[in-house]
C-alpha cells in the first residue's frame, strides 16, 4: 500500500510533503512526553478516591430514596433496574415501571445491540426520553438521579483508579500516558488526559465533581505552567466567516453577555435600570448569560433549534425549547455575516469535494455530499489543530534551543502544560515563549490575526489550571 500511496501525485506535492514532516516531528514529540510522563500525587489521589466513593454513595442512595425503598424494593441504581424502571420489555417484580413507550426496532441508538432486544440506558438513549414532553417528570427526575449517580463510579474506574490508570503509574511515581498525535482528522491530539474532566458545575446533569486535575502535580523542585487559548474557537470563526459583529463581540472579552445584551435589551433595562450595559451579568444574571452562551455555541455550526435544546439540557435542565428558538432566530440574525459566509463556504465544498485548514491546508475529502454542520465546523476545528500542533512544535524547539529546564508534559486541545524547574526566571521566560509562539499572529486566508492566551503556574495541575 505504501509503495502505491508514493507513486500518487497528491502524495508528492508540498503541502502533503509539509503534513508528513510535521507528522513526524510530533510523534517524537509524543514519545517524549509518553517516556517523561506526569507525577502523581498520591495523597491527592487517595483523596479524590475516598471523594469519589462517598459521592457515589450518597447519590446511589438518593436515587434509590426517589424511586422509592417502599414501593420498589428491589431497586438497586443498577443499569439493568434503570430499564426495568424506564420499559416494560424488562419490567421486574418489585421495581415500579413508568412503561416509556418502546422505540422502533430500527432506532439502534435505542438498543444495546442489532437485534432490539435490550433498550438502552446509555447517554444518548436517557437524554432522549428526557427531552419528550410525554416523559413524566418523577421519570425525568430519576434519570436525572440515574447520571448523578453514575458519574462519580465513572470518575472513579476511568481517571482516578482504574486498571489501566493504575498500570502507567510507574515506580517513579509518574503516570506514563498515551499520546497519539495522529488520533483524529482535525490534527488535534488523542489520549486519556484531553477527556479528562475538571470541576464541574452544580447545574450540569453530570452533577458536580471534585477537580480530578489536583492528583497530577509537579516533581518535587518543579512547578506547573499552564497556557491555553482564549475563546480559539469562537476567534477562528470570526476569522474564517469574516463576521465584524463576532469580532466586534470578542473585544468586549464576554462574546456571550455581548449576546445577552443584543437579545435581552428589555428585560435586562428592566432588571438593572440605567446601568443595564454595563452590568456583570456573568456575575449578576448567569441563567440567562448561559442560555445565552449554549445557544450560541451550538448554533454556529448550523444546529437546529432542536439539537441546541437537547445539547443544552445537559447543562440546564430548565432551558425551555421557546426560549432557545428565539435566541436561535437571533443568534442567525446577529451573525447574519459569518452564517452567510459559512454557507458559501458549505457551496465550495460541495464544487470541490473537501475542506481544509486555513494554516497548513489540511484537507477531509468527501465521497457523498456533506451536510452543512460539517462544511462549517471541520475549517474551525482542523485549523485549531493546525495551530496547536505547531505550536507545541515551536515551543519544544525553543525550550531546546535555550537549553531550559523544562518539559512539555500535555498537550489539551486549545491548551498544554509544561514542567519547568522552580525559577522566578524561568517562569517569565517560559510564559514569553508561550505568549509568543502561541499567540502569533497567525495569518488566516491572507489576514494576520492574533489570539491571546493565558498562562498560569501552580504546583499542581488543578492549580495551574485555575483561572
Amino acid at each position: 500500500v505504501y509503495r502505491e500511496i508514493l507513486k500518487e501525485d497528491e502524495w508528492n506535492r508540498p503541502r502533503v510533503q509539509t503534513l508528513l514532516k510535521i507528522h513526524e516531528r510530533l510523534s517524537q514529540l509524543g514519545s517524549e512526553m509518553h517516556m517523561i510522563g506526569f507525577t502523581i500525587h498520591e495523597a491527592n489521589r487517595r483523596k479524590l478516591i475516598k471523594q469519589l466513593k462517598n459521592l457515589s454513595t450518597r447519590r446511589h442512595n438518593e436515587l434509590v430514596a426517589h424511586v422509592g425503598p417502599r414501593r420498589s424494593p428491589k431497586y438497586r441504581g443498577t443499569d439493568h433496574d434503570m430499564r426495568s424502571l424506564l420499559y416494560a420489555r424488562h419490567k421486574k417484580p418489585g421495581i415500579r415501571c413508568y412503561e416509556i413507550p418502546e422505540p422502533a426496532a430500527y432506532d439502534l441508538e435505542m438498543w444495546t445491540n442489532d437485534t432490539a432486544t435490550v433498550l438502552s440506558v446509555d447517554k444518548a438513549a436517557l437524554l432522549r426520553i428526557f427531552i419528550n414532553p410525554t416523559t413524566p417528570n418523577e421519570a425525568k427526575d430519576a434519570i436525572a438521579l440515574f447520571w448523578r449517580a453514575k458519574a462519580p463510579n465513572k470518575a472513579l474506574s476511568t481517571w482516578v483508579d482504574g486498571k489501566e490508570l493504575r498500570e502507567r503509574i510507574c515506580d517513579d511515581g509518574r503516570m506514563r500516558p498515551e499520546w497519539n498525535s495522529a488520533g483524529t482528522e482535525t490534527m488535534r491530539w488523542a489520549g486519556e488526559l484531553m477527556t479528562l474532566p475538571q470541576e464541574k458545575d452544580d447545574d450540569s446533569l453530570g452533577g458536580k465533581l471534585p477537580n480530578i486535575r489536583s492528583m497530577y502535580c509537579a516533581a518535587r523542585g518543579w512547578r506547573l505552567l499552564h497556557w491555553d487559548w482564549s475563546q480559539q474557537e469562537l476567534r477562528l470563526w470570526a476569522a474564517i466567516y469574516d463576521d465584524p459583529n463576532l469580532a466586534k463581540a470578542l473585544q468586549t472579552s464576554d462574546v456571550y453577555s455581548y449576546d445577552a445584551r443584543s437579545w435581552f435589551p428589555k428585560q435586562l433595562q428592566k432588571l438593572f435600570g440605567k446601568d443595564w450595559e454595563h452590568t456583570n451579568l456573568k456575575k449578576e444574571w448567569p441563567n440567562g448569560r448561559r442560555q445565552c452562551k449554549v445557544t450560541h455555541l451550538g448554533a454556529q455550526y448550523w444546529a437546529g433549534p432542536a439539537a441546541v435544546w437537547t445539547q443544552g439540557l445537559i447543562q440546564d435542565r430548565g432551558l425551555a425549547f421557546h426560549t432557545v428558538k428565539v435566541l436561535h432566530a437571533a443568534m442567525h440574525k446577529t451573525y447574519k455575516v459569518g452564517f452567510d459566509n459559512s454557507q458559501r463556504e458549505h457551496e465550495q465544498v460541495n464544487e470541490c469535494g473537501y475542506s481544509e485548514g486555513r494554516i497548513l491546508h489540511g484537507r477531509r475529502y468527501y465521497p457523498a455530499p456533506p451536510p452543512i454542520t460539517e462544511t462549517c465546523n471541520y475549517p474551525i476545528q482542523r485549523t485549531a489543530g493546525e495551530m496547536g500542533a505547531l505550536t507545541m512544535l515551536a515551543i519544544a524547539d525553543t525550550i531546546k534551543r535555550l537549553k531550559l529546564p523544562a518539559r512539555i508534559l500535555t498537550n489539551e486541545h486549545d491548551a498544554g502544560t509544561i514542567e519547568f524547574r522552580a525559577s522566578a526566571t524561568v517562569e517569565l521566560e517560559l510564559t514569553a515563549i508561550c505568549r509568543e509562539k502561541a499567540e502569533g499572529p497567525w495569518t488566516i486566508d491572507g489576514r494576520p490575526y492574533k489570539f491571546p492566551i493565558a498562562c498560569h503556574t501552580g504546583d499542581t495541575w488543578a492549580e495551574a489550571c485555575a483561572d
